[in-house]
């Protein structure tokens, strides 16, 4: 498939918030990550997203190659360019830092790179693999989809994981331990949207969600354990679950 068609299947996508079971969605959304050389089935799509999160010695990499993107050497520069370009999706969000960048040389170097994989930052070919990701359910998924929204700077690529994790973050009825561990984060955006994937589901609840910022209002209903039975009602105020 062409590089020409994407665009009209891009315009195949509708916005989050519709049915993950919609069978004309998948194709969509296959059909937009098959556009651009990508798979589709549960490896591929963690892989999609492993590759879009920085580790630790991929950020130690990037923020070197960003400052030799000022070296005064133009042999340096260039080869911190094609290596920056090279990492695709992987230094976006440290470029993206990067165009506010005093230094004009810098700057300019870090729209050429964004530029150079704007393919890859497509606010829907990523939000067609998180569609995909949280209808098959893949091994590591949910994992790596908590690993990236850190890094999902735009508000439509956030507002789809949020919704994409009440599909991954729950078996049984139960959450998942890996967004239960999320809801402990540092990052606030994961605390927020993970505090809105834990609704209506009976979940064991850490001193931490009492954190200022989460707004908790607690309705303890005569409960004599009020920490071991907390689970979030629709309405956004925590009250008991058990039968005490």
């Amino acid at each position: 498939m062409t590089p020409s068609r994407i665009p009209a299947l891009l315009a195949l996508l509708l916005l989050p918030g519709l049915a993950l079971g919609d069978d004309k969605q998948k194709q969509a959304d296959e059909a937009v990550l098959r556009a651009a050389s990508l798979g589709t089935d549960g490896p591929a799509l963690v892989e999609f997203f492993v590759k879009r999160t920085p580790n630790e010695a991929d950020t130690q990499t990037i923020r070197k190659l960003i400052t030799d993107l000022g070296a005064q050497r133009f042999r340096v520069r260039e080869a911190a360019t094609r290596e920056l370009i090279s990492l695709g999706p992987t230094a976006v969000s440290f470029l993206k830092e990067a165009e506010n960048s005093t230094d004009p040389e810098v700057k300019d170097r870090a729209k050429r790179c964004l530029q150079a994989i704007e393919q890859s930052l497509s606010p829907e070919l990523i939000n067609a693999a998180i569609r995909l990701l949280a209808l098959n359910k893949p091994r590591g998924g949910l994992e790596a989809l908590l690993a990236y929204i850190p890094h999902a700077k735009n508000e439509y690529i956030v507002e789809e994981a949020r919704q994409a994790l009440g599909s991954l973050g729950f078996a049984g009825g139960k959450a998942e331990a890996a967004l239960l561990a999320a809801a402990r984060s540092a990052n606030p955006l994961i605390l927020s949207v993970v505090g809105d994937s834990l609704t209506g589901e009976a979940a064991m609840m850490s001193r931490r969600w009492s954190r200022p910022w989460l707004r908790i209002k607690a309705r303890w209903s005569g409960c004599r354990w009020p920490w071991l039975c907390l689970s979030a009602s629709k309405k956004r105020r925590w009250t008991c679950s058990s039968p005490c």
